[in-house]
């Protein structure tokens, strides 16, 4: 099961995900406040950028886009740099 806690758990435990924004992102019903440009998001802040549906013109397709993108980097990041080798980093 994947909950909230777990998400942002498996974020923090492969080192953050790196993502970018073409322009500023600011919600306020998340808490999401990231200028234009490239970003390293620990578990707290993955889950702002995912949730938020204030940010984007087309809102749930927005969304759904984005966490997508995230989803992409998310796996990038665990199968590089020998993440899944390491079990302790998934305690």
């Amino acid at each position: 099961e994947v909950d909230f806690t777990s998400f942002m758990k498996t974020v923090d435990a492969v080192g953050g995900v790196q993502i970018c924004t073409a322009r500023p992102m600011k919600d306020s019903y998340t808490g999401l406040d990231l200028p234009a440009g490239t970003h390293r998001l620990d578990g707290g802040r993955a889950l702002q950028y995912v949730r938020s549906r204030h940010v984007d013109v087309g809102s749930d397709l927005g969304r759904m886009q984005r966490q997508q993108k995230f989803m992409a980097a998310l796996v990038k990041e665990a199968t590089s740099n020998g993440v899944l080798l390491n079990p302790v980093r998934f305690q």
